[in-house]
């Protein structure tokens, strides 16, 4: 039995793959970080007040502030509707293969990472980016690798 060796469609499935994949665990890197967003904080209660348009002071919804070292609590939802994946972005270059997951708010840096004017860092990404070991990463990435090679007909 005769087999050709069809290196385009090989690269071609295996492309599709790692773009797959990469997007695959973009989602899970995305999932993951909106469910840390969206836990309450553990700070004391705090409730703000605002004027109305007839100039009558109202009371607005209580908030848990979040603590130093915990994610920064819900508010508004701004940071966690903002934390995004960019599509068609999964570029593969030789051996690099990026996709680009994040926030252009500029103060989701501020919250991650702290400030020099005293915020304290409430890490939301780094704690999920953690989870995401090489292993793990190239798990998923090479289970779809092994289905496009498979759909394209290249492997059983």
């Amino acid at each position: 039995m005769a087999y050709t060796f069809d290196k385009s469609r090989i690269r071609t499935a295996v492309y599709r793959g790692v773009r797959d994949g990469l997007e695959r665990v973009a989602v899970r890197f995305q999932n993951q970080v909106v469910g840390m967003l969206s836990r309450p904080g553990g700070g004391a209660r705090a409730i703000r007040y605002y004027t109305d348009k007839k100039g009558k002071r109202r009371r607005s919804k209580r908030y848990a502030r979040s603590l130093p070292g915990q994610p920064p609590a819900v508010q508004t939802g701004t940071l966690r509707r903002s934390f995004q994946r960019g599509r068609s972005k999964t570029v593969v270059l030789g051996t690099l293969a990026v996709v680009k997951v994040g926030s252009n708010l500029k103060y989701a840096r501020w919250l991650e990472e702290g400030t020099s004017r005293g915020l304290a860092p409430r890490p939301y990404v780094a704690p999920v980016l953690a989870r995401f070991t090489e292993a793990r990463v190239a798990a998923i990435v090479n289970g779809t690798i092994a289905r496009a090679l498979r759909e394209a007909g290249l492997s059983r």
